[in-house]
């Protein structure tokens, strides 16, 4: 196994750690039942759902496993997905979407298991330049790519912020329009009656 001696790649032995930075995929596997299989004289066993772990940019890494409970919540999008037969996706920003990054060295990223912008920004500095000439500046651009959709996320929600105060104010200017309406009104028909009556 060729791993890195950083954090990264901890999690994937480690489940419980919070939720993984890492590629996961879901498959089934039939496994061997040794005591049922001796005891009939023939080869018994069950189909078994099973985990491909992957530190992204570490592909000598791989750990396969039968699957424990703390994967189905760390790994709950592509959990969701296996369970109903869809294609597992790695929760994220598709690597494809990052501004100025080609087809062809999107591929090569996935080949290292790093699928999304944030799996790329999260790669230390020897596991980026694991992946191919240049990653450590596609990196720092996955990082700027984040952080500028943060900025632009956090303006927003300001925006929504305004609009929600903005429109609370001309409900309290528009019920305060309403009542002086209505008391011009009542002043208007008060006085036509009392000049019918003159």
């Amino acid at each position: 196994m060729d791993i890195e001696s950083d954090s990264t790649f901890l999690t994937a032995f480690q489940p419980n750690m919070g939720a993984p930075k890492n590629y996961g995929r879901f498959y089934r596997k039939w496994k061997r039942n040794n005591f049922k299989s001796i005891q009939e004289g023939c080869e018994v066993g069950e189909y078994v759902d099973y985990i491909l772990i992957i530190s992204p940019g570490q592909i000598k890494s791989e750990v396969h496993r039968q699957v424990v409970e703390a994967d189905k919540a760390n790994f709950m999008t592509e959990w969701e997905a296996y369970t109903r037969g869809r294609e597992q996706v790695s929760s994220g920003t598709p690597i494809e979407l990052l501004p100025g990054l080609d087809q062809a060295r999107a591929d090569a990223f996935k080949v290292h298991y790093v699928m999304t912008i944030e799996q790329l920004a999260e790669l230390s500095d020897l596991t980026a330049q694991k992946t191919g000439i240049g990653s450590l500046d596609l990196r720092d651009r996955a990082r700027k790519y984040l952080a500028s959709r943060g900025a632009d996320k956090r303006a927003l929600e300001d925006a929504q912020a305004q609009i929600i105060d903005l429109t609370a104010k001309l409900a309290a200017m528009q019920a305060q329009l309403s009542a002086v309406l209505t008391a011009q009104n009542s002043a208007t028909e008060a006085l036509k009656d009392k000049r019918k009556r003159a």
